[in-house]
C-alpha cells in the first residue's frame, strides 16, 4: 500500500522595485479590497517596516496579493508583496507567472510548500 501526497506551492513572498501604479494597472485580474495605513501600537519601541498595506483578490481563482509599500528604513526594498493562494485550488503556476513578470525585476525572499496527504496515510 503506498501512501500519496501532493506537494504543491503555497505563499509566496518578493521583493521589488517597481511602481507601484503601473503595476496596480497591470494586474487586471486583481481588484483592491482594502488599502490602509500600518499603525505602530508600540511605537517608538518598534516601527513596522513599511507604512502601508494594499490587499488585492482574484475573484476567480481567490488567490490574495498583499502588497506592503512606502518603507520606513533607507535599505528597504520599495515593495514587499505576499501572494496567498485559495487552500482548496492551490497556487497556479500560470497565476504566479503572470504576478512575478509585473512585478519585474522581484526578489523571491520566501517560499511556502504545502504538503496535503491522502487521508489514508498515517
Amino acid at each position: 500500500m503506498e501512501d500519496e501526497c501532493v506537494v504543491r506551492a503555497d505563499r509566496q513572498v518578493f521583493t521589488s522595485e517597481v511602481d507601484l501604479g503601473i503595476a496596480l494597472q497591470l494586474l487586471a485580474d486583481f481588484r483592491t479590497v482594502r488599502d490602509h495605513a500600518l499603525k505602530n501600537t508600540e511605537a517608538p519601541h518598534f516601527w513596522s517596516a513599511y507604512g502601508r498595506v494594499r490587499r488585492l483578490v482574484n475573484d476567480q481563482t481567490k488567490t490574495k496579493l498583499f502588497v506592503s509599500y512606502r518603507p520606513r528604513y533607507r535599505r528597504l526594498p520599495a515593495i514587499r508583496a505576499a501572494v496567498v493562494p485559495d487552500d482548496a485550488a492551490g497556487l497556479r503556476r500560470t497565476e504566479l507567472e503572470m504576478i512575478l513578470r509585473i512585478f519585474e525585476p522581484y526578489r523571491l525572499v520566501h517560499v511556502e510548500l504545502a504538503i496535503d496527504f491522502s487521508e489514508r496515510a498515517q
